[in-house]
């Protein structure tokens, strides 16, 4: 099965993906763009309407760490290709005794 998990998606999209409400998704849009001003995420997270899903997948992680402002330099530094496993999942590995 073809995986069709895209790296940006639209609001709607998100919904589906990550199982939540509109308004959820719309919060949570709010809280990536106050944390792209504090330069946590740099300005590719959000292009047009679309927001990358590793991105959303980090924020949701760490969203209670990142709104307390003592709180928040305890939080990693943002791994885009960590964030991305968390969401997308791997391809299947053949067996290699199969062949």
């Amino acid at each position: 099965m073809k995986n069709d998990i895209t790296i940006y998606q639209n609001k709607s999209s998100l919904c589906r993906t990550f199982g939540m409400s509109r308004q959820t998704v719309y919060r949570i849009e709010a809280g990536i763009r106050e944390q792209m001003e504090l330069g946590r995420y740099n300005s590719y997270a959000i292009i047009d309407n679309e927001i990358n899903v590793g991105v959303v997948a980090d924020y949701i992680k760490y969203r209670k760490l990142l709104k307390d402002k003592n709180a928040r330099k305890y939080v990693p530094k943002f791994n885009l290709r960590e964030a991305l496993d968390m969401v997308v999942p791997e391809d299947e590995e053949v067996d290699d005794d199969a062949v």
